[in-house]
């Protein structure tokens, strides 16, 4: 008996966590205390952040994303280009979105690090490595 006693005591323990969980709002939750109208509401696209560090010279394959891609030079110096378009020095805190689809890399200065914010979404397809050519800008 007291080890059914025991089981039903851990089940109603873990029931009542599992309803204080629930019931709890999430940290990450939008409040109307802080929005004017309303909150904003979040959509069902999967966006991805990172932070990533390239070292000089350093720098992504040609490549392109489902949905979009959103990078921002947050130290360092950095590059990028666009298919068929000017390689383009990044600039800190300047973002550059890049539209679904569209084939571009990025990546360090050939002689200084570069740490890049990035926000992805959609699947990416990978295509083959930048030539020196284009990632000197000639």
């Amino acid at each position: 008996m007291k080890t059914h006693g025991r089981i039903a005591l851990a089940v109603a323990s873990a029931l009542l966590c599992l309803l204080v969980v629930t019931a709890t709002p999430s940290i990450g939750q939008l409040s109307d205390a802080n929005f004017v109208g309303g909150p904003p509401t979040r959509g069902d696209v999967d966006v991805r952040p990172s932070r990533l560090t390239f070292q000089p010279g350093a720098r992504s394959n040609w490549h392109s994303h489902g949905n979009f891609q959103i990078i921002m030079a947050e130290s360092g110096a950095g590059r990028t280009q666009r298919r068929g378009e000017a390689m383009m020095e990044l600039e800190v805190g300047v973002p550059i979105y890049t539209p679904a689809g569209v084939v571009h890399w990025h990546g360090a200065a050939p002689d200084e690090q570069l740490v890049q914010l990035t926000f992805s979404s959609g699947q990416t397809s990978w295509e083959g490595p930048v030539s020196d050519d284009d990632y000197l800008g000639r």
